[in-house]
């Protein structure tokens, strides 16, 4: 009787955690035939930012960002987690006009910018200012701040990418 109590226990534990979880049915999407197709990648992009229809598929995504950018995929299994990770950093690295529109209707005033791109390389290319938050997590890089040149900056200092030297 204990046995089948222990199941039942399980069981029920496993239920409630995935209540609380977005639809699992989606966790095995091929993200990497959707980013190489330009006409899927289109059609998504398109319906987040209003200017086409959506697919039942993207018609959900568009209703759940929301909810999943404000909690930081709280209700996210861990695939949908990475996945959107990797949806986000493409989407940054490859489509940025893009992003900048998403990141308009999306996030407006930039909260939730800081919380997911801080560590990646073109966070700052993307024009977000740098608050003093960020400064202390992510300090400039050698002798990108008040630092005294050294040396070998202050000789690359007027030079051409191919060498030549500009100084005159």
């Amino acid at each position: 009787m204990s046995h089948k109590f222990c199941w039942i226990v399980v069981i029920c534990a496993i239920s409630i955690i995935n209540v609380n979880c977005y639809d699992t049915k989606y966790d095995n999407v091929n993200l990497d035939e959707i980013f190489k197709s330009t006409r899927l990648l289109n059609n998504y992009i398109n319906c987040l930012k209003n200017m086409g229809p959506c697919t039942p598929d993207a018609k959900e995504l568009k209703e759940l960002l929301p909810d999943a950018l404000e909690s930081e995929c709280a209700h996210c299994t861990e695939k949908q987690k990475v996945g959107a990770e990797r949806v986000i950093n493409f989407v940054v690295d490859n489509r940025p006009d893009d992003f900048k529109i998403l990141e308009s209707m999306y996030d407006p005033a930039g909260e939730y910018r800081r919380k997911y791109l801080r560590d990646h390389p073109n966070f700052h290319d993307q024009g977000a200012p740098l608050t003093a938050a960020d400064a202390t997590e992510n300090p400039p890089s050698s002798n990108g701040g008040d630092e005294a040149p050294t040396e070998e900056s202050q000789q690359n200092q007027g030079q051409s990418e191919d060498g030549d030297d500009r100084r005159r």
